[in-house]
């Protein structure tokens, strides 16, 4: 695409060397001395890039060709990577990682510490001896796809939901819960009939310790126990049951 004196145009391919790294994992690189933006980027790798959007005082581009790789690229281990909002630095190496996490404290420093540089020292990031499978926490957005509940994470700055069965760097505990998630109305609804029933509804070849189980996990055994077990009445709409005691048969349910 053919330029206007010396600035950049949406859809224009240049070639640039990356520089340094963003706060956000992005390579960033100058052209005229405007900052590029360039998301899979590694420092001292040049790239080949498109100009996706292109800003006063910076732009964005996204890579077409990586004409020199750096010695830290790897390969993602996830197979959502690149696709899934969660991670931005699978494809460094944790050594790069590490090193980039410093690199933030020190240039966060120079621009906001008022005293001397040169009288602080910033050790080295203390690393992981496995880093994955660490994260003890997740938000887990949730979509329904027909009659199934599925969960994943957004795209980077969109809000797709990428499906994803199993992510890499949350504990194996919270990875179990992916496939036992379930979405239940605020105002849980039941129809007339018994407990049994509302479970077969759900699931036609449900046993009874399944069911049985499932109202232990939702904390809803003790009282359908006192009601009658699973053979305990329902009225219409589980007037018979108070707001929590609906909502706990529902999660039971699903």
């Amino acid at each position: 695409m053919e330029t206007k004196g010396n600035e950049l145009q949406v859809n224009q391919k240049v070639l640039l060397t990356i520089k340094r790294m963003g706060i956000n994992g992005e390579g960033i690189a100058y052209y005229k001395k405007k900052a590029v933006f360039i998301p899979g980027a590694l420092t001292g790798e040049v790239v080949e890039v498109i100009i996706s959007k292109v800003l006063p005082t910076y732009a964005y581009g996204e890579i077409t060709v990586i004409k020199k790789k750096s010695e830290d690229r790897v390969t993602p281990r996830c197979p959502y990577y690149g696709k899934c909002g969660g991670c931005q630095l699978q494809h460094a190496s944790y050594d790069f990682q590490l090193d980039f996490k410093k690199e933030i404290v020190l240039e966060t420093m120079e621009r906001f510490y008022e005293g001397r540089m040169d009288k602080i020292e910033v050790n080295n990031t203390i690393g992981m001896d496995n880093p994955w499978c660490y994260r003890n926490k997740s938000q887990l957005p949730t979509r329904h796809d027909g009659d199934k509940v599925v969960v994943g994470m957004y795209e980077h700055d969109s809000n797709r939901l990428v499906y994803i069965d199993k992510c890499l760097i949350e504990e194996e505990g919270l990875q179990e819960l992916r496939s036992n998630i379930a979405l239940v109305n605020q105002k849980a609804s039941l129809f007339k009939g018994d407990v049994r029933n509302h479970f077969l509804m759900a699931k036609s070849d449900a046993t009874e310790d399944e069911m049985l189980e499932a109202l232990k996990k939702a904390q809803a055994y003790d009282f359908i126990m006192e009601k009658g077990g699973l053979n305990a009445s329902i009225e219409e709409r589980g007037s018979n049951f108070s707001g929590g005691q609906r909502q706990r048969l529902s999660i039971a349910r699903a």
